[in-house]
């Protein structure tokens, strides 16, 4: 989640990256299967198989499993996230 530098709440990037990084190790989180990269993005891999969406096309239903898999570990933390960020934007 680096795109989220910035002025936010008047907070500084250093202060952001810190608070994101602590949400990222929230256990429930790491639980969802987000991982933080060397550059401390924080994110959730999902791929789509190319055969299976290829063989799909033009309905994609199973194809689109990961997204929705992805989608609802995402929701399960979404209160974690934006509890941080709005203390970020606190003034």
């Amino acid at each position: 989640m680096s795109w989220l530098h910035g002025g936010l709440g008047g907070r500084t990037k250093g202060e952001i990256e810190r608070k994101l990084v602590t949400i990222s190790n929230v256990p429930a989180v790491r639980d969802a299967g987000m991982v933080r990269d060397k550059d401390n993005t924080t994110y959730l891999p999902f791929s789509f198989d190319a055969e299976t969406l290829a063989t799909e096309y033009p309905t994609v239903d199973k194809t689109l499993a990961p997204l929705d898999a992805a989608l609802d570990k995402l929701l399960k933390v979404h209160e974690l996230f934006d509890a941080a960020v709005k203390d970020l934007a606190k003034k």
